[in-house]
């Protein structure tokens, strides 16, 4: 017997599901709602658009890849069958303990000591290829980084790191020149900085990038990166972010970022949907008790 939702990833960015038209219609509904300050925009008030953003296309039958798990509460909570192919990469904590010590990551000429919260969080974004790691300002963001994306590098991979700043950009390159002093990666033959003044090409093998430089480049140009990093995702303007996400249709390997996640629903959504679900690494609260904040 058939099951009722047939899930199957079309690419990097979508996931297709099969179904008959009236699971399609509920799926939609599910996936409907109001875009915050919707009454506002100009395109709402001509009555061109009604205020929507729509998760789920009825039409191409697609959602994007990261939603899967949500489409699967739908179906738990209707009780309707699934079909689903899941498979996560095998990454223990011994090799994840063995490749961090082997990068002799240092800061200000002293050893560090990566704690359990980003060795966890290391973890997570290797086994699940795709996430969005909720870790707040203090946490080491900029150290999961480092360790995942040398991980990568590797393997062969190239990345792309993505934040909302250049001053963000200067931070994460110097952050890694840091990192890097005792074990002489050479950050600046490895690493290509871009925004206003820098050159277009990629030639390296790791590209620092603001949003704002890259949004309008073609579909083709982001075929080159086989693994993004999205600093900061809640503050992307959520148009050039997934404007910038749905390009990346070859790119396997997406972690997302941030401090913080608003209250607004599809906000979060539409970040789980292009990145993966929300990963918590660890909470302010955690932190001031350790005493690594004030």
């Amino acid at each position: 017997m058939a099951s009722d939702l047939i899930i199957s990833k079309k690419n990097e960015v979508y996931a297709k599901v099969k179904c008959e038209k009236h699971f399609a219609m509920e799926l939609s509904e599910y996936f409907t709602f109001f875009v915050p300050g919707y009454q506002f925009v100009p395109a709402f008030r001509n009555r061109i658009w009604d205020g929507k953003i729509r998760l789920f296309n009825l039409t191409t039958q697609q959602i994007y890849l990261g939603m899967i798990p949500y489409v699967k509460e739908f179906a738990e909570e209707r009780e309707y069958t699934i079909e689903l192919d899941e498979t996560e990469d095998e990454f223990s904590e011994y090799l994840a303990k063995k490749f961090i010590e082997s990068l002799n990551i240092h800061s200000n000429g002293k050893p560090i000591e990566v704690r359990e919260h980003q060795l966890a969080a290391f973890i997570h974004a290797m086994q699940s290829r795709r996430a969005l790691l909720l870790s707040p300002t203090a946490s080491g963001k900029s150290l999961i980084i480092y360790s995942t994306m040398r991980w990568h590098l590797e393997h062969g991979r190239k990345c792309i790191i993505v934040v909302p700043t250049t001053s963000l950009v200067e931070q994460l390159y110097s952050d890694f020149e840091d990192y890097s002093t005792a074990n002489k990666w050479n950050v600046s033959r490895r690493v290509q900085k871009l925004y206003s003044g820098f050159p277009k090409e990629f030639t390296s093998d790791v590209l620092i990038t603001t949003w704002q430089s890259i949004v309008k480049q073609p579909a083709t140009w982001f075929e080159q990166f086989d693994v993004i990093f999205g600093d900061e995702a809640h503050t992307f303007k959520a148009k050039s972010l997934t404007t910038i996400m749905e390009k990346l249709t070859t790119c396997r390997y997406r972690i997302g970022t941030t401090g913080t996640l608003d209250n607004k629903k599809v906000h979060k959504l539409v970040l789980e949907g292009v990145f993966g679900t929300v990963h918590k690494v660890i909470s302010t609260k955690q932190l001031m008790d350790t005493g690594r904040v004030a």
